[in-house]
């Protein structure tokens, strides 16, 4: 039965390869006919449209107290009950000395307090914008002051990449950091909500943050080519672009537009802006997925929607590219790539559960028309609580931004949620299967397989190259998960240390090839890099397959001339047949799978017990092989709090099929997991 379902794959693929191939592609090419830049030169009275004063910002004044009701009806105790736990918190400095411990350990925990007085910020800011009896004043400017006095808001796992290759900023570069890019926008807003009230208690406060906003972001932003600015895109020998680029230029384009008041400086750092942002737009695969994983999706293609958001708003509309194909395609990724049970797909450093505002979900639908992502976000909502709840979801975030576009958008949700609701009966079960009718995807750029059979099973795997940012060398890999319960999985990544973005990355376990579902060819591992990659990918969604040849993820050494990996999902199995060719037998083949759950071996299969997160479910699959191979069963200890904590677990399982040590030189290897018995 086995080798005929490969037979099946084999067929099913060849058939339709041709015809499928361009069939898929052809859509994406269509959507990479806009730029930034374009609709940056498409405003023609630059003058009038392009303005400083901050009149384009869509909230209202502080002063108006009504409008502020209205915008926190439903979440106004709460936001001010948050912001009172802040008002004896200590705004933290970091010494140097942290600075210079972090270059010999890479532990990234010592700033972890440091990032407590931006989300005390932000708290605050809501918690005075809804009161508005100016309790919550003086803490605020306390904020502002000692933001204004500190030499940098930089962590040091970012301003490594100036020319000193110290972690402690130079006078003369000040690099434009993930950390000094959200601060700044967190002030900005600050600055533009309450620098009439600063002005009364002293001008002077409005002057020190201008000050610091200029020699932080400013000036840096406008000198494309300093070394600590790689991640603009500039740079000849910086050629992996990521979420760096989107994050940190709209969060000081958020500043720029909000701080600058000298229009010719404004309009010659908003075109700096826009070909920034191309730069990503251009790096990026035009399938709408991405490769950093779904846990990076917020700070890249959500920082994208937002980006686009913030141009319509300053100008406007007259710059609108939120009804673009390709921006809406980059939002129902996030549905796409999600798992059940508040798992998501982690290829890449991805985190394989990961909070994202349904706000911000929903938001990214509205304005790009998609019902799916809108749909989702109301999914989202209700999946932990089992009803609506849009009462404090503006807290649930650490950037002021978001914060504050979630208050905006609060009618407009709740009155979305009120509808579907009434259109399913008031009946959540029936609400949730609407919610989430996510059908199988194919990404033929970034080579994403999104399987689903409609019967809870998903089974996700990938072609694509060992190139990726935050790479792991999981060229042809495969996560298999049946309704919310983890049975193939990745592992993930933990808490950052000295060697995750070092050259001792692929030394850590889980950035390894044989600790993802792949095999181990002439006791070779995947390597990194860009001419490490699959081959041939195809897939075929209408019958759930997908094909990939691995084995130039490979070195010469493993004297491998084809691997190729096929996947068929069908209404309750997956199947995984590796047909091989290899030039001489250096050593057993070793086919790895990484479980999540319970392994026993019972007769001549296996038997995977897979746990919902909570424990409270399980599932139990059998796992058949080829006769060839035997089973052995390894446990990895996860001694790490991150990974311990998104999953549940003390430790995680590796299956090995090894072959015989004489075993052919061609051949095939073949599993089949079901739940039947």
């Amino acid at each position: 039965m086995i080798k005929q379902m490969s037979s099946i794959i084999v067929f099913l693929l060849s058939l339709t390869a041709i015809c499928r191939a361009q069939e898929e592609i052809e859509p994406y090419l269509k959507t990479t006919d806009f730029t930034f830049e374009n609709a940056f030169d498409g405003v023609k009275d630059k003058e009038n449209v392009f303005k400083t004063g901050g009149e384009w910002v869509p909230y209202p004044d502080y002063s108006d107290r009504k409008a502020w009701e209205e915008f926190t009806k439903g979440c106004r105790a709460q936001l001010i009950a948050a912001g009172e736990k802040r008002l004896d918190h200590e705004w933290y400095h970091i010494p140097a000395s942290k600075y210079l411990e972090y270059e010999k350990t890479g532990n990234r925990a010592i700033f972890k307090k440091e990032e407590q007085n931006r989300i005390a910020m932000k708290e605050l800011v809501l918690a005075e914008l809804a009161e508005g009896q100016g309790r919550f004043l003086n803490q605020i400017i306390d904020g502002v002051w000692s933001y204004s006095q500190k030499w940098t808001w930089s962590h040091p796992q970012h301003t490594r990449t100036q020319s000193s290759h110290r972690t402690l900023p130079t006078f003369d570069e000040r690099p434009i950091t993930y950390h000094s890019s959200a601060t700044a926008a967190c002030l900005a807003l600050t600055w533009h909500l309450f620098h009439k009230e600063f002005d009364k208690a002293d001008p002077s406060i409005s002057t020190a943050l201008k000050d610091a906003m200029e020699r932080n972001i400013f000036i840096p932003y406008m000198n494309k080519h300093q070394s600590g600015h790689k991640w603009m895109g500039f740079s000849p020998t910086f050629h992996i672009i990521n979420n760096h680029l989107t994050n940190e230029n709209f969060n000081c384009t958020l500043c720029i537009l909000l701080m600058q008041d000298d229009q010719e400086k404004l309009i010659a750092a908003l075109r700096r802006s826009v070909e920034i942002e191309d730069k990503y737009m251009s790096y990026i695969k035009h399938d709408g997925a991405c490769e950093e994983g779904s846990a990076y999706w917020k700070a890249s293609f959500g920082k994208v929607y937002q980006y686009c958001r913030l141009l319509h708003d300053f100008t406007g509309g007259e710059i609108n590219l939120l009804d673009n194909d390709l921006i809406k395609k980059m939002g129902e990724f996030k549905a796409n790539a999600y798992l059940g049970g508040g798992y998501h797909m982690n290829y890449g450093d991805g985190a394989v559960r990961d909070y994202v505002s349904p706000a911000l979900l929903y938001r990214f639908g509205k304005d790009t028309g998609s019902k799916m992502l809108r749909n989702f976000a109301l999914y989202m909502m209700i999946e932990s609580s089992d009803k609506f709840d849009n009462r404090n979801l503006a807290n649930k975030t650490a950037e002021l931004a978001l914060s504050l576009e979630t208050l905006r958008y609060g009618k407009d949700m709740e009155s979305y949620q009120k509808t579907v609701l009434e259109n399913a009966g008031n009946d959540y079960g029936v609400l949730r299967r609407q919610l989430t009718d996510l059908r199988s995807v194919w990404y033929p750029e970034t080579e994403y397989a999104i399987l689903r059979n409609g019967s809870g099973w998903i089974l996700t795997a990938k072609g694509a190259s060992n190139n990726e940012s935050h790479n792991h060398n999981d060229v042809g890999s495969c996560m298999i998960y049946i309704n919310a319960k983890p049975i193939i999985v990745d592992p993930g990544i933990g808490s950052y240390n000295k060697n995750t973005f070092g050259p001792n990355r692929y030394k850590e376990w889980c950035m390894r090839s044989d600790w993802h579902n792949l095999p181990v060819i002439n006791g070779q591992v995947q390597k990194n890099g860009p001419e490490f990659m699959a081959v041939n990918s195809l897939c075929d969604t209408r019958r759930n397959v997908f094909s990939t040849e691995i084995q130039k993820a490979y070195p010469d050494s493993a004297a491998c001339t084809r691997w190729q990996r096929q996947y068929l999902l069908t209404g309750s199995a997956v199947k995984i047949v590796d047909n091989y060719i290899l030039e001489s037998r250096l050593a057993p083949d070793m086919v790895n799978f990484i479980v999540m759950g319970d392994v026993e071996v019972s007769g001549k299969h296996l038997v995977i017990t897979g746990y919902t997160h909570d424990k409270k479910d399980s599932i139990k699959v059998r796992l058949a092989y080829s006769p060839t191979l035997t089973p052995s069963i390894e446990e990895m200890p996860l001694n790490d709090s991150k990974l311990e904590q998104r999953w549940n677990s003390k430790a995680i399982r590796r299956i090995t099929f090894t072959s015989a040590p004489d075993a052919p030189l061609s051949g095939s290897y073949e599993f089949v997991f079901t739940t039947n018995n």
